[in-house]
């Protein structure tokens, strides 16, 4: 009898053992993965979203001639924003001073003019005389998540401020922006 009971434990302990061994244990958890889509604005350059941008972050105009000052003066800066959006936008451009400075002097924002293009289409828009409120340069852009370069086209024209102003080197500040309409 107790050969029996062993056996009929062992065949148990068996069983028992293989259907453990066969019926696996699961266990199962969810994930959540959110994806959250948000407006981008961004101008090229050095600052956030500042790729795709290659022209120059400065400029300078030198009148070292009487042809310089009798002659309105121009720069185009090729692909000087590069402008990131998710939806529609236009581009600003504000001072951040009111006037070109100097060690010693100012000269008026309004010698200057700018204007901006679609890099490579060469046909600029109407030119605005800085100030220290933000102006539209550009408007109607789409969303171009791959960026749309822009040509910047700064214009002095001829004035008497420029002849009679202190002789030494002026600078003032520009902020473009790219931002909804």
């Amino acid at each position: 009898m107790k050969k029996q009971i062993l056996v009929v434990a062992l065949l148990l302990a068996g069983g028992l053992g293989y259907n453990t061994a066969s019926a696996q244990s699961a266990d199962s958890r969810t994930i959540t993965v959110n994806v959250e889509l948000k407006d981008v604005f961004g101008a090229g350059g050095g600052g956030e979203g500042g790729s795709g941008a290659t022209g120059a972050d400065q400029l300078s105009f030198v009148y070292d001639n009487a042809g310089k000052y009798n002659n309105e003066q121009t720069q185009t800066i090729t692909n000087q924003i590069n402008a990131v959006a998710t939806g529609a936008y236009k581009i600003t451009v504000k001072a951040n001073e009111a006037n070109f400075t100097s060690a010693n002097s100012t000269l008026p924002l309004d010698i200057l003019r700018i204007s901006a293009s679609k890099t490579g289409e060469g046909a600029f828009g109407t030119a605005i005389t800085p100030t220290t409120t933000a102006q539209d340069i550009f408007t109607g852009g789409t969303a171009t998540a791959f960026g749309q370069g822009y040509d910047v086209k700064y214009d002095i024209p001829v004035n008497n401020t420029l002849a009679t102003g202190v002789k030494e080197p002026y600078k003032a500040t520009f902020i473009f922006t790219v931002t909804a309409p």
